[in-house]
C-alpha cells in the first residue's frame, strides 16, 4: 500500500505524554484513508533525548508507539463487543465507538515511531469517571458520557474487576487517546498503561445509570446479585469474552523493512508504505518511509 502524507511542522495540541499534529492524505493509503482525509499523527514527549544512546532511545520510542496501539486498539474490540450487545436490547441504540490508530515509521526523524489516526470534527470532550458528565463544558450530562460510564463498568464486570478502560474522551461516541489499566499481574498476558489504582478509583465512584440497569450490570456499591436487565432482549447472545493477549513486535524484526526519511519543509511530505498486521484484538498498521527525494 503506498500513499504520501503531508503533515504541519506545529503541533496544535499537547496531552501529559504526547502532541498531535494535523496531519492530510495526499494520495493513497486506501482502504485506510481516502485521499484528503484529515488525520492526527501523535508522537510522544516524554522521552529525554540526550541521556542515553541512540538505539535506546529509538527502542523506547518504539515500544511506547506499539502500546499506544495495543491499548486502544484492544479498547476498541471491547467497544465493539459492548455495542454489539446493546444492539439485543430495545431502546438502547448506539455505543460508544473506540476509533482505531496506526503504528508509522519516519526514518530521518529524531522521534521517528508515532501514531496516526482519523480527525475527529466537533467538540473535544472528556467524560467524567463518576456519572458521565461532560467535564470542560458546564459539567453537561449526556447519552454519550452516560454509555461511555456504562462501557467502562460492562468492561470491569466481563473482567471480573481485572481491566478497566479509561480516560473516557472524544467528540460524541466516538473516543480515541483512550487507556488501560489492569490488576498488578496483568489480564490474560495484557497490561495496561495506566495504574491500578484507577481501577479502585472506578469501583469508588461509579454512578450506575440507566445503560448500567438496561444491559443487567451488578452495583459496584453493594454484594447484591446481578440485576435482571431493563431492556427487553431481542435474541439471546453468545459473546466469547476477548482475549487481550499483548503482542510484541520486537525492533529489530522492523528493521530492513522500515526506511527512513523526513522533510525540512513546514508541511513534511512523506511517501507511506503501508502493511496491516491483524490478530483477534489488535489491529495496528506499520507504515514505512520511502528513500524516494520529494521535493
Amino acid at each position: 500500500m503506498w500513499g504520501r502524507i503531508a503533515t504541519d511542522k506545529v503541533h496544535f495540541g499537547e496531552g501529559l505524554h504526547r502532541k498531535a499534529f494535523r496531519t492530510t492524505v495526499i494520495c493513497g493509503l486506501l482502504p485506510l484513508f481516502d485521499s484528503g482525509h484529515s488525520c492526527v499523527l501523535k508522537i510522544h514527549n516524554t522521552i529525554a533525548y540526550g541521556t542515553k544512546s541512540n538505539n535506546d532511545l529509538i527502542e523506547l520510542n518504539y515500544k511506547l508507539a506499539v502500546q499506544e496501539c495495543q491499548v486502544q486498539n484492544t479498547a476498541r474490540e471491547y467497544a465493539c463487543g459492548f455495542a454489539a450487545e446493546g444492539m439485543l436490547l430495545d431502546n438502547f441504540g448506539d455505543g460508544p465507538e473506540v476509533i482505531p490508530i496506526y503504528l508509522i515509521h519516519r526514518t530521518a526523524n529524531i522521534i521517528p515511531y508515532a501514531t496516526v489516526e482519523e480527525e475527529l470534527i466537533g467538540d473535544f470532550v472528556k467524560y467524567s469517571v463518576r456519572d458521565g458528565r461532560e467535564l470542560n463544558v458546564g459539567r453537561k450530562v449526556s447519552e454519550a458520557g452516560q454509555k461511555c460510564c456504562t462501557f467502562q463498568h460492562w468492561v470491569y464486570q466481563r473482567t471480573d474487576g481485572n481491566l478497566l478502560v479509561t480516560d473516557m474522551q472524544g467528540v460524541g461516541m466516538k473516543l480515541t487517546d483512550i487507556g488501560i489499566a489492569t490488576c498488578s499481574k496483568g489480564y490474560k498476558g495484557f497490561k495496561g498503561n495506566c495504574y491500578i489504582s484507577f481501577i479502585e478509583q472506578f469501583k469508588a465512584l461509579h454512578q450506575c445509570n440507566q445503560y448500567c440497569n438496561m444491559m443487567g450490570l451488578k452495583s459496584l456499591k453493594t454484594s447484591q446479585q446481578k440485576p435482571k436487565r431493563t431492556g427487553s432482549v431481542k435474541t439471546h447472545l453468545t459473546h466469547n469474552q476477548s482475549r487481550t493477549q499483548q503482542r510484541k513486535y520486537p525492533l529489530h524484526q522492523m528493521q530492513g523493512l522500515l526506511l527512513l526519511l523526513d522533510h525540512s519543509a513546514p508541511r513534511a511530505c512523506s511517501t507511506i508504505r503501508s502493511w496491516l498486521i491483524c490478530t483477534p484484538t489488535l489491529l495496528t498498521c506499520l507504515c514505512s518511509i520511502s528513500l524516494d527525494t520529494l521535493t
